[in-house]
């Protein structure tokens, strides 16, 4: 078979899904807070303060990476079982410890004494949520060429969702939620020279994505790889979308504040898809300029990557606005629990959003980024936030009630506070490099073998030692304090 013959089949296997429902996404992705419960538990029953760096590095790959690879291949069928496999998992770990505790801890305390506890400063919960975004999108991006990988779980090719149409949207709420505006560690933008070097810095800041996206849309066109032209365009991929958005966000923040963020969000959100159904910008990001669906042009061959940034610069405003309510200022875990039950509420108003603009409006478009995805965005992110936190208070709630295993009774650096654990940490560390590296891995295996004719035993383990190999790398980079951010 020549290597045209296999690109085209390689496109087609790629393309032209309609995706699944948001609740078995959620479902599916729910695997990942359940891990770091388990590598909580787990790892404080595995580990102590003398075990072997490598030896916790595996601890942290076996429950942090292997789960969620697994609910997306071998078991994605039976993600049910999974789930309920780590679930017992954790109780295992807790009852057996329990019983082999040489002394029983006598410190007893009460719900409200728990829920008075100190709880200031760092946010776990945020990192991991931020770390697992990069990690899902580095097992997608390569578990896609292989059978092994659902096809349901493939980015939908106009409307519909997708495990892998998360990725994006998720990255920019991510990072949004992290920025110097949701943290409120910004300068006020005062007269046009200010605003206009604040711009001229967030461009700076920006080249070494252009650069990337450059480089990437070089490799491809220089080479037999497949292309997913309907995913951004010709030229046009995802470090360009993380560039422009960066860039953008800048400017309207200059014009505006970040303390309105939130109605920057709706504004955007809803001027977009107003264009989208009644200007018929939706029709030439499907179609076209000429309503054949040609790519003559630069503007018309990259039309859904260039247009769909106006919905991201929404999810990215709307993420600023969560991650200013996240970064206010509190102190116990009574304060947590209240944040808590607040995000439920919240994801609730977002899924009754989310149901009337898909029945009222349009259904969700990556594609387009139109007002659907945006608040699916929302939707999505926000569990994921909810349910790490989640997490972060079960922990706290082990640790007070002597519940944890017995291994991980000695002091510890914030007693209060459960460290996110190393390989997530190494992850956020070196994020866009982490990324970098998990694209450049997908293509020396795409260019080394016949994926779409791998078998699903050949697939998986491709697939791990991929994902082992890349947090190795970020692993020894972090033990050797070794940074290298851009974003």
């Amino acid at each position: 078979m020549d290597d045209d013959s296999y690109k085209k089949q390689k496109e087609a296997f790629v393309s032209n899904f309609n995706g699944t429902t948001a609740t078995e996404i959620a479902f599916v992705t729910s695997i990942n807070t359940l891990s770091v419960l388990l590598n909580h538990i787990g790892g404080a029953w595995l580990c102590s303060a003398s075990s072997s760096v490598s030896w916790k590095f595996l601890v942290d790959f076996v429950t942090l990476i292997l789960p969620v690879e697994l609910a997306v291949t071998l078991l994605s069928s039976r993600v049910d079982v999974l789930f309920i496999a780590v679930m017992c998992t954790c109780i295992g770990i807790l009852i057996i410890s329990d019983k082999t505790r040489k002394t029983k801890a006598p410190q007893k305390i009460s719900l409200k004494t728990f829920l008075a506890t100190p709880l200031a400063g760092k946010r776990p919960f945020i990192s991991n949520f931020r770390a697992y975004v990069n990690v899902c999108t580095a097992i997608g991006i390569l578990a896609v060429d292989f059978t092994i990988f659902p096809r349901r779980f493939a980015k939908a090719e106009t409307y519909g969702m997708g495990v892998m149409d998360a990725g994006v949207g998720s990255f920019v709420v991510a990072n949004a939620i992290v920025s110097p505006e949701a943290r409120g560690k910004y300068s006020q933008y005062r007269g046009a020279w200010s605003s206009v070097a604040s711009i001229i810095k967030s461009v700076k800041s920006s080249a070494p994505l252009l650069i990337l996206g450059g480089i990437r849309t070089l490799a491809v066109k220089s080479t037999a790889y497949q292309e997913h032209v309907t995913e951004y365009g010709v030229h046009w991929n995802f470090f360009f979308t993380l560039a422009v958005v960066k860039i953008l966000s800048t400017a309207v923040l200059c014009l505006t504040s970040p303390s309105i963020s939130g109605y920057i969000a709706v504004f955007l959100g809803v001027s977009y898809q107003y264009l989208l159904s009644y200007q018929n910008l939706g029709e030439f990001i499907i179609m076209g300029v000429d309503g054949t669906g040609s790519r003559e042009g630069l503007l018309n061959a990259n039309r859904e990557g260039i247009v769909s940034c106006w919905g991201y610069l929404a999810i990215y405003m709307a993420g600023v606005k969560l991650g200013q309510f996240l970064f206010e200022p509190r102190s116990t875990v009574r304060a947590w629990v209240v944040v808590l039950i607040q995000l439920v509420a919240l994801s609730i108003a977002f899924w009754g959003l989310l149901g009337l603009s898909q029945y009222y409006i349009e259904p969700v478009s990556r594609r387009m980024a139109n007002l659907s995805y945006v608040i699916w965005m929302m939707v999505f992110n926000t569990q994921q936030l909810i349910m790490h936190l989640a997490v972060q208070l079960i922990w706290i709630f082990l640790k007070d009630f002597n519940l944890i295993p017995s291994s991980s009774e000695k002091p510890e650096k914030d007693s209060q506070i459960p460290a996110t654990y190393d390989l997530l940490d190494a992850v956020n560390r070196n994020g866009l490099l982490y990324f970098l590296l998990a694209n450049v891995m997908t293509g020396i295996v795409n260019v080394s073998m016949a994926t779409i004719y791998a078998t699903p035993i050949v697939g998986f383990t491709v697939i791990s030692t991929y994902m082992f190999s890349l947090s190795l790398v970020v692993y020894i980079l972090h033990v050797f304090n070794v940074s290298s951010k851009i974003w």
